[in-house]
This record gives structure tokens, C-alpha cells and sequence, in this order.
């Protein structure tokens, strides 16, 4: 059918579409319609377009057809020559090669018959010179052995023996007159010997007996055989020579007669035939080549009517796919029009119009489609950009810090963030992401009893994230990650733990230098463990960390002081949360927390509880209608759970807690003797584990009671039992501490068994000469600064500055850095890493008590806050994470916190059976240790795509404690 009729049916077709709404009314009609005129009218001058160049190229085929004949008859003359030509000349190579095949096999046969005969003689030759040299040096050069030689030589010396013995023989006839009584006449006969041996010797050189000749005949009969060898041989190259004449006449040169010449003489003619049939041929070459040229600067006459032809073709397809084009141009406008942009844009794909059909989509907020033609096409960076906002930089002015009473005053608070956009190789793909840095305002809630009050804006809580801003938010979980303290920064887990870059700190290894001071820097690396795969990534900075500071404004002058507590600290992080939340339209993202140490323990327990209690009353209204989430999961970094179970921090409780790790640490320093080498070193972890529980708790709660109790202990089977084996496990007995008397007076006791004396010992002051109590510690490693984050760092003596906190001058140095090149975000006020440090009166003002219903007021703890969240919450997804080294929040007390039973739905359950604890062979940090950092990432990639928590059944829960 005619392309005309067809484009113009697509566009009556498609304005009957617009116009079957029967709501459309007459002017919209006629609107329609005369835009289906013009649209026709342009497509009949496009077809006129078509039928022109349809013509020019049917007229150029007709011309091309007249000079296709011409040219046909040309070429058959052409190979009518060529094919004479091509006869004539193999004719004469054939021929040519015949004689030249002839001549040099007979030159070649001559050649080598005069070599050999050359060669034959040359080795005769050799051979004479060779025995008539010898012959010379035996006879002379003479041949008379009277002048010279060896035969002349030894002719003389048996002359001169000869004499020697005549005018001796006198002198022995008298000689032996007198020896023959001593020695017999065998002394003559030993003279006449030699005498005979040299006769002997003379008769081998000159014999001439036919039966066995001398060695000088035989050299004489050889010398006469090469003579007459030579003599057949002079003949025989006569006989060549007469041969060789006959090939190359009576000259020797084969230029006047012989054979030689006269095939030279034909070979001379063929060559200057060949001459004159190859100048034919170069001659019809021409001719081709002027007719076949495809030289662009002078092309033959063929060439030139190909690509005319060529050039008309392109025209025609050109101006067909542009009549193409501007059809689906059309096309597109009047879909888009109507509003049914995927319409429009496919019919712009189809004719190759991609650009265009992404613009479009742009404009339509078609954002999928478009990013998906950009990625087909190659520009990831194009594609991501149509979800993230552009880059901006943000230099700050406001001056933040820790002071107690330091403020910012709310019209100063810009919540605007900095922006930029990176990319990294996460697993086998390129992906974009964008980091931001900035702060946003924690309002209060609402006064339930004013909810049209003005809200109070609390604080300004600094955060930066990373977010992968092209995924379905829905399906996109986003994590809140929070350091301890109380008073840390998100420094830690940022720039150590699980941002896209991270600073390699490699413990528990030391610097060589660490007796002079702490770190400067540490490698700065991209980080393959990064969480981003997994989640977006939030990192906040509590109030009077960081850049976070609190807000004075027209409702209420708030200070930094307001927010140090327990219960304030984790009010001010849910209203930030929910803030991010709403700001960023996450509300029906899956959410998770990440908190470390007193972060881990208290702030994100609590926070969990808060958050799940307040449900979605804070959020926003969410435009997606999609179903909004509260919270799926929380995870708890080496936490401290109960400061009244820990006996560093709840004085008077049992420091079993710790007592595994001790156990590790001795070990690992060589001075346990009790482990296997050869067996799994989670088998050793268990049975200190075991140890703990049931020997040591037993001990202690004995030692606890009083000193008779404690002896009368010591003195029973098991008592003992228990003595020998703790100092097996620990491979500490006697030893010196110093402590405190109760006059504030410093002693030192010196312990025959530790363990009798103190088994409820503490882990003891990091350094030599800080006004402490001694403990394990300084019991196992005498003399030495330890670091409480990971046991097995220990440097002799002590050290210039805090060992255990030997990584902070290279963090905070690094965030100075950091913050403007990856985050666009610049501030002069120096970044607080750690509150706590920067501020000494914050832990005098830290208010640890608690008005949270249902929390034990008298010791602060959150295992009641974990109780009440999951009965609020049942599927909320658990996890803790330890370090066997960690003697600051040891991995073993958290277990013991957990074995607590609790009511959790109507059922009593230990918190252990709900939520499960991994430990590493690492510190508090556990990420800090390059080889455990792959093994923490698979634990936390198995608890982000974990399904919501669910109960395991009767059977499995009968079955799991039988194993048990």
C-alpha cells in the first residue's frame, strides 16, 4: 500500500482517538481536525518530495543502464585480448622455462663433476705434501739419509755409540775382571741389551723385507701410491676440461660457441617477446583501470556511475527516513498531546529518535523510561542524575561545638543540604550514588492537647548520608547509624566501619613509633564491605557532637545540656529521624538502626522502643499511597546493655562477663595452656564459656558473700578444682598489684595465687602510671600500656597520650579533609568527634535516669525497652555483633544480660532465644581488624535480607534445645 495512504490512515486513526471522548466539546473538535489537515497537508509534501526524488533516481538508472551496455562491449574486446595475450605469453614462459630448465641442469651436472674432480685433487694434494713432508723429515730433503733427517740423525749418534763402546770396552774387561766375583757376567749382558733394543728399534724404521717392511718403506710405499692416484687424477680433470670446453666453446667463457651460448641466444629472443606481450598487456590494464577506478581523486567511468547511482540511493533513503522521522514526529506530538506519552515516545524509539524520546519523557516525568534509554545508551551518570539533585557546595558559617550551654539561634539554621555525586565498582557493577552533609531541624512532637501550636524546633542534628537516589524507594532500606559514649560522633562507624571510603587501621597491630606518639594518618581506601550495596546510609551526630547543637529560638531557648540523658539523647534522635523521614519521602522505606557501644546498648534500644511507640504519628503524608513502615530492624555493636550487670560500671557486681575474655587474651599473648591448637578456636571460646558459667559465676557469688564463706570455698574439692583451672585457663598466680586503700592511700599487695586473693578481679588501668586500680591486665602484662577497645594491643611503659584512644588525631585530621572534597560541605568550626573528650563536664551533667514507663529506674538498662518493643513490635529483626578482645563491653556479659527471661507475647523467653549474638576475633571496633571486616559484612548482608522475625515452630524450638 502507498507509505502516503498508510501514514494518513495512522493519523485520522489517531484523531478519532482524541475525539472519542464524548465530554470533548466542538471547538476542541475543530481543533483537532484542522491539526489532522495540516498534518495531512505536510505529509503531501513530503510525498511530492518522495516522488521527485523517485523520478531522479528511475532517470539515473536509465542512464546508468546505456553506459552499463557500452561498457559490457568494451569489456568482452578487452577480454578477448587479454585472454590472446594471456596464451601467447604462458606459450613463451612455458618455452622459456624448458630451455632455462635444460641449461641449468647441464651447467649444474658440469659444475659438480668439476667440483668433485676440483676436490679429489685438492685432497691428493694435501695428502702428497703431507707424506712427503714426513718423508723429508725421515731421509732428508735428498732422499739419500746421508745430509739430513731422523734416519741421518740416529745414523750419527749410532756412529758415535759405536766408538763410545770400543773405547770403553777396555775400561770394562778390566772392570769386569774384578765385579765378575760380585756380579757375575750378567752386567755385560744387560749392556749388550740395550745395545740390541736400539738395534731392534733401527731395523723397524729402515727393514726393507716385502713381508714386513719398515715403518720408512711403508711411508715410502704410501708416498708412491698418492703419486700414482695423483697422476689418474690429473687425466680425468683433462677429460673434464675437454667436456667443459665442448659446453662453453674453446674460450672457456661461453660467449663465441658450445651449448652455453647458443641457448643464451633464444633465451635473449623469449625475453624481448615477452617484453612486447607484457607492454600489450600494460596497455589493456589501462584501459581497465581507467574503466574500474575507484581512486576518489580520479575514478574510472564505472566508479563514477556507481556512485552516482550510490549518492541517488542515499538521497532516496534519506529523504525517506526523514519523511519517517517527521512522520513520528507528528505522530508523537499528537499522542503526547493527548496525554499518552509512552505512545509518543515509542513512536520516536521506532524511528530511532532517542534523544528526542527522552527529552520527552523529562518533560512527561516519565523518569524510568528516560533513564532506561540512557543506560541502553551507555550514560550511567546521565541516568542518575534524573533522580538526584544537582551537586552544590555548602560552606557553613554557624561556629558549633560542645559547650554545655552553647546554642544556635533558629533563623541560622539553614537545612540545605551540600550535594555530590560519586560512583564505585560495587561487585561487577558501576554504581552511582550521591553524599550529602548537612543538618536538619528535630522539631518536637505535637502538643496533643495544641495540636496547632507552634512547634518547637529542638535542635540542629548534623547528618551525612549516601543514598542510591535512582532505587524504588519502597524497596530501599535506609540505616541510621549512631557511635556511644555517651558524647561520640558517627566518626567511627563513618570513616572506620561502612561508608563508601574508610580509613584502614589495621589493629591489633601496633606502630613501631606508637612509644612516641599516636598515628597522624592512616591509608584512606575505598571500602568493598561498604553497607551501600545493601541500604542507604545515614550517619548522625548526637547534640554537641559533630556539627549537632542545639536551638534557641522564639519557643524555647534550648542548650546542649537539655539533650545529655539518657531519655533526652534518644527523644531528640527519634525527632530526627522522623524529620529525615519526611523531608526525604521515606516513609515507606524499610528502616534500620546501627548503634555502637553505649550507641548499641542504650541509645538504640531505647530509640527502637520510641520509635515503634510513636508508629507512623509523625509522618508526613506520604503521595505514593504506599504503605508506610515504622521499623524493621536494629543492630547492637558490641553494646553495653545493663551498667549494673558490668563491674566496671555497676561496682560490687561479678566480673564473670569478662573472665572469657581474659582467658582469649592470655591466650592469645602464649600464657594460657589449655587450648589445642589443632582443634576449631570457637571449641576453646565454648568451654571458657562454659567455665564461666558454671564454675566461676558459682565462685564468685561465693566470694561475693563474704570472706568465711569465700574460705570455707576454697577448701572444698571444688573449690580447689576451680583455683588449679583458672590459673590454667589465665596462666596467672602470684603477682603485684597496687590499689586504693579506703584512706585514698595507694599500696601495693603482692598475691602468692591471684586468684585466692582476688578472683573477682577488674580489668585494670591502661596505663602504668595512672592513679588506678590495677587488674588483669597489668597482672598479665606487667609494665605495659594495654588498649581497653581491643586487649591484645599492649605497648612496655606508658605512652604520651591516651593508648586507648590512639586513633583519634588520624580520624578527626581526616575529617577535616573529607568533609569538603567527598561532601561539598566546608565549615571552620572544628568537627567534635567526641563530645565526651572535648567537654569533661558533659558526663557530670549526663542525666541516667529515666522516666520511660515500665524501666527499672535504678540502674540504667534496656533490656526492658527491648522486652516492650518486641511485644509491640513481634517481627522487628535483632542482631548483636561482639569482638572476643573487647574488654570495654565484653561479648560474654552481653550473653549473660541476654539468658534473662522475659514475657514476650504471653510466652517467658530468654532474650538470648530471640536474638542472636556474633563474635569476632576482633575489639569493640571489630571493623578495625582487616580480616574479620569480610566476615562482619556477611553477617550483616544475611540480616538485611533476613524476612521479617517470626517464631520457629514447637518442633524446631523442642529440637534446638536438644541440642542445646
Amino acid at each position: 500500500m502507498n507509505f502516503r495512504y498508510l501514514l494518513l490512515a495512522a493519523v485520522l486513526g489517531l484523531s478519532a482517538c482524541n475525539g472519542s471522548d464524548t465530554s470533548t466539546n466542538k471547538k476542541e473538535a475543530d481543533s483537532t481536525f484542522s491539526d489532522v489537515a495540516n498534518a495531512v497537508k505536510q505529509l503531501g509534501d513530503l510525498n511530492a518530495q518522495l516522488d521527485a526524488g523517485k523520478k531522479a533516481i528511475a532517470e539515473a538508472t536509465q542512464d546508468l543502464s546505456g553506459i552499463k551496455d557500452q561498457r559490457s562491449t568494451e569489456e568482452k574486446r578487452r577480454d578477448e585480448l587479454k585472454t590472446a595475450n594471456d596464451a601467447a605469453v604462458a606459450a613463451a614462459e612455458k618455452r622459456l622455462r624448458e630451455l632455462t630448465e635444460a641449461n641449468d641442469e647441464a651447467v649444474a651436472a658440469a659444475e659438480k663433476r668439476l667440483g668433485e674432480l676440483a676436490e679429489a685433487e685438492r685432497t691428493k694434494a694435501v695428502d702428497l705434501a703431507r707424506a712427503q713432508s714426513e718423508y723429508e723429515a725421515l731421509v732428508g730433503k735428498d732422499g739419500t739419509s746421508t745430509t739430513a733427517g731422523k734416519i741421518f740423525d740416529e745414523t750419527k749418534k749410532f756412529d758415535g755409540l759405536k766408538t763410545g763402546v770400543v773405547a770403553e770396552q777396555g775400561k770394562l774387561d778390566a772392570a769386569n775382571d774384578s765385579l765378575d766375583s760380585l756380579l757375575g757376567k750378567d752386567r755385560k749382558k744387560t749392556t749388550e741389551g740395550k745395545i740390541f733394543e736400539a738395534q731392534k728399534e733401527l731395523d723397524d724404521l729402515i727393514r726393507t723385507d716385502p713381508e714386513n717392511l719398515g715403518r720408512i718403506a711403508k711411508k715410502q710405499a704410501e708416498l708412491q701410491a698418492l703419486q700414482d692416484d695423483v697422476t689418474s687424477e690429473q687425466g680425468k680433470v683433462a677429460s673434464a676440461k675437454n667436456e667443459l670446453t665442448k659446453l662453453l666453446g674453446g674460450d672457456l667463457t661461453g660467449k663465441t660457441a658450445g651449448l652455453v651460448f647458443d641457448v643464451d641466444q633464444k633465451l635473449a629472443k623469449l625475453k624481448l617477446d615477452a617484453a612486447t606481450e607484457e607492454a600489450k598487456l600494460n596497455k589493456a590494464k589501462k584501459d581497465l583501470d581507467d574503466l574500474v577506478r575507484e581512486d576518489l581523486p580520479n575514478p574510472g567511468e564505472i566508479a563514477k556511475a556507481r556512485k552516482l547511482r550510490d549518492d541517488l540511493k542515499a538521497e532516496g533513503e534519506k529523504l525517506l527516513s526523514d519523511a519517517r522521522k517527521d512522520a513520528a514526529r507528528i505522530l508523537a506530538k499528537a499522542s503526547a498531546d493527548a496525554g499518552r506519552f509512552d505512545d509518543a515516545g515509542k513512536f520516536l524509539t521506532d524511528a530511532g529518535l532517542n534523544d528526542e524520546a527522552i527529552e520527552l519523557y523529562k518533560k512527561a516525568g516519565k523518569i524510568d523510561k528516560a533513564a532506561v534509554l540512557l543506560t541502553a545508551a551507555g550514560k550511567l551518570e546521565d541516568a542518575y542524575k534524573l533522580y538526584a539533585p544537582e551537586d552544590k557546595a555548602i560552606t557553613d558559617p554557624n561556629p558549633y561545638g560542645a559547650a554545655t550551654y552553647g546554642s544556635v539561634t533558629f533563623d541560622k539554621v539553614d537545612e540545605s543540604p551540600s550535594v555530590k555525586h560519586h560512583s564505585m565498582q560495587l561487585g561487577d557493577k558501576t554504581v552511582w550514588f550521591t553524599a550529602k552533609a548537612g543538618h536538619l531541624v528535630a522539631y518536637a512532637q505535637k502538643d496533643k492537647n495544641n495540636p496547632d501550636a507552634k512547634r518547637d524546633p529542638q535542635a540542629a542534628v548534623f547528618y551525612m548520608s549516601y543514598t542510591r537516589d535512582d532505587m524504588p524507594k519502597e524497596n530501599r532500606p535506609v540505616t541510621f547509624f549512631f557511635n556511644g559514649g555517651p558524647g561520640e560522633s558517627s566518626i567511627w562507624l563513618h570513616l572506620g566501619a561502612w561508608a563508601p571510603w574508610r580509613l584502614k587501621v589495621d589493629q591489633p597491630n601496633v606502630p613501631t613509633d606508637a612509644k612516641s606518639g599516636p598515628p597522624k594518618s592512616y591509608p584512606f581506601v575505598g571500602n568493598p564491605e561498604t553497607l551501600l550495596d545493601k541500604s542507604d546510609l545515614v550517619f548522625v551526630d548526637p547534640i554537641g557532637s559533630g556539627y549537632s547543637q542545639a536551638i534557641s529560638s522564639d519557643v524555647k531557648k534550648h542548650i546542649n545540656k537539655d539533650f545529655w540523658g539518657v531519655d533526652a539523647d534518644a527523644k531528640i534522635m527519634r525527632d530526627f529521624v522522623t524529620r529525615y523521614i519526611n523531608v526525604n519521602n521515606r516513609q515507606s522505606s524499610p528502616k534500620y538502626l546501627y548503634g555502637e557501644s553505649y550507641g548499641g546498648g542504650i541509645r538504640v534500644p531505647v530509640l527502637t522502643k520510641l520509635l515503634i511507640d510513636a508508629g507512623t504519628t509523625g509522618f508526613e503524608e506520604d503521595k505514593s499511597d504506599r504503605p508506610p513502615v515504622v521499623l524493621t530492624g536494629s543492630t547492637l555493636h558490641s553494646p553495653i546493655l545493663d551498667y549494673g550487670s558490668n563491674c566496671s560500671t555497676g561496682g560490687g557486681s561479678s566480673c564473670a562477663g569478662y573472665v572469657p575474655t581474659y582467658v582469649l587474651t592470655s591466650d592469645f599473648f602464649g600464657q594460657s595452656t589449655e587450648r589445642d591448637k589443632n582443634r576449631p578456636y570457637s571449641e576453646f571460646v565454648d568451654r571458657v564459656r562454659t567455665f564461666a558459667r558454671e564454675k566461676h559465676t558459682g565462685a564468685i557469688t561465693e566470694f561475693l558473700k563474704s570472706g568465711d564463706a569465700w574460705a570455707a570455698y576454697k577448701n572444698t574439692a571444688e573449690g580447689r578444682a576451680y583455683l588449679g583451672e583458672v590459673v590454667r585457663l589465665t596462666g596467672i598466680t602470684a603477682t603485684k598489684l597496687s590499689e586504693k586503700l579506703p584512706d585514698k592511700s595507694w599500696t601495693i599487695t603482692t598475691y602468692t595465687n591471684l586468684w585466692e586473693k582476688l578472683p573477682n578481679v577488674v580489668v585494670g588501668k591502661c596505663e602504668p602510671d595512672r592513679k588506678q586500680n590495677d587488674g588483669y591486665m597489668n597482672a598479665l602484662k606487667p609494665g605495659f600500656s594495654f588498649n581497653l577497645y581491643d586487649t591484645r594491643m599492649v605497648v612496655q611503659g606508658s605512652v604520651p597520650y591516651d593508648f586507648e584512644y590512639s586513633e583519634d588525631d588520624a580520624f578527626k585530621a581526616e575529617m577535616k579533609k573529607f568533609l569538603p572534597k567527598y561532601l561539598n560541605y566546608t565549615n571552620n568550626a572544628e568537627y567534635i568527634a567526641s563530645a565526651e573528650l572535648t567537654n569533661k563536664e558533659l558526663k557530670n551533667f549526663w542525666d541516667w535516669g529515666t522516666n520511660r514507663e515500665g524501666v527499672e529506674k535504678t540502674k540504667t538498662s534496656t533490656l526492658s525497652d527491648i522486652t516492650m518493643a518486641l511485644n509491640t513490635a513481634p517481627k522487628l529483626k535483632l542482631i548483636v555483633t561482639h569482638g572476643y578482645f573487647d574488654a570495654a563491653t565484653p561479648f560474654f556479659q552481653t550473653e549473660l544480660d541476654l539468658d534473662a527471661k522475659v514475657k514476650v507475647n504471653g510466652s517467658d523467653i530468654k532474650l538470648s532465644d530471640r536474638i542472636p549474638v556474633y563474635n569476632f576475633e576482633g575489639g569493640h571496633m571489630i571493623y578495625y581488624v582487616e580480616k574479620e571486616r569480610p566476615a562482619l559484612k556477611r553477617a550483616m548482608d544475611d540480616f538485611y535480607d533476613a524476612p521479617p522475625y517470626s517464631p520457629p515452630t514447637v518442633a524446631s524450638v523442642q529440637k534446638s534445645a536438644a541440642v542445646q
